[in-house]
């Protein structure tokens, strides 16, 4: 007897769409979407402790070290409240359809633009799924953030999947 294994689907973005059902982020995304600030702001350290190393010992020397653990705890109140607000988002759900263009999969920069029923173009500027790899002229169930006028995609599987109808609303 042979067995088909579907793999358009992969196993992460199962868990995902498992999560985004129930009207919650995984805990991947969860993380990922609470830490976002923290990349840039620790890149920029990175030059800043070169360029300043011998002023950061007369810092710490000096009286300015509470400057730093003021900085730690609003850094730390600033994730404590994106983690409130992320566990508390509102998930969107729709069914849409991919154009006949999508950009390669190592463009990971351009946004991933799907159409709705109505013939209106919909763009993720962000995406939190695990895997984006979508086909032309091919239907999709979306789960989706709407932040700030900003689309995220969250997750997504094929409507024609054995499995679509246990990853609906």
């Amino acid at each position: 007897m042979n067995v088909v294994i579907d793999t358009r689907v992969s196993p992460q973005m199962r868990e995902r769409l498992l999560a985004n059902r129930r009207g919650k982020l995984h805990s991947d995304q969860r993380r990922e979407v609470v830490l976002e600030p923290l990349v840039p702001a620790l890149l920029l350290m990175v030059p800043a402790i070169i360029l300043l190393r011998s002023f950061l010992l007369t810092l710490f020397v000096g009286g300015l070290w509470m400057v730093g653990v003021g900085a730690l705890a609003y850094a730390g109140v600033v994730l404590f409240r994106r983690s409130r607000r992320y566990a508390r988002v509102q998930i969107h759900f729709g069914v849409y359809r991919t154009g006949n263009y999508l950009p390669p999969y190592w463009m990971f920069w351009k946004p991933i633009t799907l159409d709705t029923e109505n013939g209106e173009m919909i763009r993720f500027k962000h995406s939190l799924a695990s895997d984006k790899r979508l086909l032309i002229n091919q239907e999709y169930l979306v789960y989706y953030l709407k932040e700030s006028g900003q689309n995220t995609l969250l997750s997504f599987a094929p409507t024609d999947h054995v499995d679509s109808a246990t990853w609906r609303p």
